[in-house]
């Protein structure tokens, strides 16, 4: 419960606090492997601001189609739930296709969370798993035009 302004200034500031390392952490992981990535293609919201907590430019969100709540709490996760219900809220106010809602959640001692719903978990690996086998299956194609190609070129 907050019981006064400096209590609300503290929660304030450990929640942007947190919200800044979601942001440093998903620029750490896109940024290598996509260079065309600039800065101001990722922001991290003022907690006085309404919507998605991390915002992303039309370009990042091409690559990264996710819309960030973040939390941080500093004793349970009882609110999960609800906290996962505003990602939802906020992501249908964006009113962009197929982006999915995920909650960043942190609490005090214990790991940095990401929270989606099954459905989008179990998309994202099958397409994933998809994708890989498409890979190795155009390899194994190349592999056998290659060696088909130097054994007509040996005769």
């Amino acid at each position: 419960m907050i019981k006064n302004s400096a209590t609300s200034q503290e929660r304030k500031e450990k929640g942007q606090a947190f919200q800044s390392r979601v942001m440093r952490m998903i620029k750490s992981a896109f940024f290598k492997k996509f260079p065309n990535l600039a800065d101001n293609d990722i922001s991290s919201c003022p907690s006085c601001c309404h919507g998605e907590d991390i915002s992303l430019s039309k370009l990042f969100r091409s690559i990264f189609p996710v819309s960030i709540e973040c939390k941080y709490r500093t004793t349970d996760y009882k609110l999960v739930n609800k906290n996962y219900s505003q990602a939802v809220e906020q992501t249908q106010k964006l009113g962009i296709p197929n982006i999915k809602p995920v909650l960043a959640i942190k609490r005090a001692g214990q790991d940095d969370l990401m929270v989606m719903s099954l459905k989008d978990y179990l998309d994202l690996f099958t397409e994933r798993a998809e994708l890989e086998q498409q890979v190795k299956n155009n390899m194994k194609e190349k592999l056998v035009e290659h060696i088909w190609i130097r054994y007509n070129s040996n005769k």
